[in-house]
């Protein structure tokens, strides 16, 4: 998951959001997400981008649109 925290540490920055509120509502969503998968035998990248989007829309809506849709937007 630390390459989770530094991507969106980086989408974070990209919207200006400030370093500090970025750190912890990301570390929460990171630490929420992996107790939510944490008993599944598998765990896809898209099962990992889903639970941490699903987390961080509770603190910053265009942070977690931005993070699940990286990869769609040009």
């Amino acid at each position: 998951m630390k390459d989770q925290e530094r991507i969106l540490k980086i989408h974070a920055r990209a919207l200006g959001i400030p370093s500090g509120s970025a750190d912890i509502f990301i570390k929460k969503s990171i630490a929420a997400a992996e107790k939510s998968l944490k008993n599944r035998k598998i765990i896809t990248n898209q099962d990992t981008v889903r639970a941490i989007t699903r987390e961080l829309k509770k603190y910053h809506k265009d942070l977690a649109y931005i993070y699940e849709n990286y990869d769609k937007i040009i």
